[in-house]
């Protein structure tokens, strides 16, 4: 099928694989002067806000980690340009996201439903995800200022985290290099620069980010089952299915964890058990990225 597109008239897909960005740039379309026809789209909306959402999990940051020390050891085994740089690079990146997880464990969770506020100490804890933090989403701006994220130096931030990917073997970092099934594969790096990218957004103003999205800070349930379902198409490109307490404040049900995890690599740094997600409640904003194509 992929060989046959560029000489088709006519394509047929889910149409997940047009709204859901990391999908729709791994086909390597060529989208100018198409019409695009979204049939039988019932639920079109809770897809379009799930393709504007993330959910940093625990495992997620924990990966993070272990992919960083792997670029680490894979710097000094392979001859690399300016290995100086890669250092520092990871070196930032790491404190980055450790920091990232001690400010999320200094939230204070309340009540469901109840307003909170910042908490230097990690008391308060959710018991079995009945407390959770919900703020407007650009409390998020917040958060990341206190890591040293802000839009001023996120373009520095996601160069850092693209050297790192490079280094990994670039997953889907380039539109059209994915080949059949690889949209399922990304790294844990990837779809941390992911979630930057939706705080980040371009002409996305802190008003904007208030009204369209829900920070929400929580405790994910202990799973039932190890059974776990790699992400695909029918799933999202981000991650495993996972219930998610309080679903009704969210987009949806789903939230997204590493891929690969490796149980051997040096990820104990990462302390919290909370899960940060930032929650699209809208379906414009991924509409007007297609309106762009």
């Amino acid at each position: 099928a992929r060989q046959a597109e560029p000489k088709a008239d006519l394509l047929l897909v889910p149409y997940n694989y047009i709204i859901d960005k990391n999908i729709r740039d791994s086909l390597g379309i060529d989208w100018a002067d198409d019409v695009i026809i979204l049939d039988e789209a019932h639920n079109i909306d809770a897809v379009c806000a799930d393709a504007m959402s993330f959910d940093l999990t625990p495992q997620l940051r924990a990966a993070c980690v272990r992919e960083l020390s792997k670029c680490r050891e894979l710097s000094e085994r392979q001859s690399i340009e300016s290995p100086q740089k890669l250092r520092d690079a990871l070196k930032l990146l790491m404190a980055l996201i450790i920091e990232l997880d001690r400010s999320i464990d200094q939230l204070e969770l309340s009540p469901m439903g109840s307003r909170a506020g910042w908490n230097s100490s990690a008391s308060g804890e959710a018991q079995g995800g009945s407390s959770m933090y919900v703020r407007p989403g650009d409390a998020v701006l917040s958060l990341l200022s206190r890591v040293g994220v802000s839009r001023d130096s996120w373009e520095m931030v996601r160069e850092q985290i693209d050297l790192a990917i490079k280094l990994l073997g670039g997953g889907n970092s380039q539109p059209g290099s994915a080949s059949q099934g690889e949209s399922a594969s990304r790294t844990s790096l990837e779809q941390f620069r992911f979630a930057l990218q939706c705080v980040f957004r371009k002409a996305m103003t802190p008003d904007e980010l208030s009204r369209e999205y829900r920070v929400c800070v929580h405790v994910e349930p202990q799973p039932t089952s190890t059974k776990r379902w790699q992400a695909g198409p029918t799933t999202g490109a981000t991650g495993y299915i996972a219930r998610r307490p309080g679903a009704g404040l969210s987009k949806s049900a789903l939230s997204a964890e590493p891929l690969h995890p490796n149980p051997a690599a040096p990820a104990s740094v990462i302390k919290s058990k909370r899960t940060l997600s930032l929650w699209c409640q809208s379906a414009s904003l991924a509409m007007v990225d297609i309106q762009s194509l």
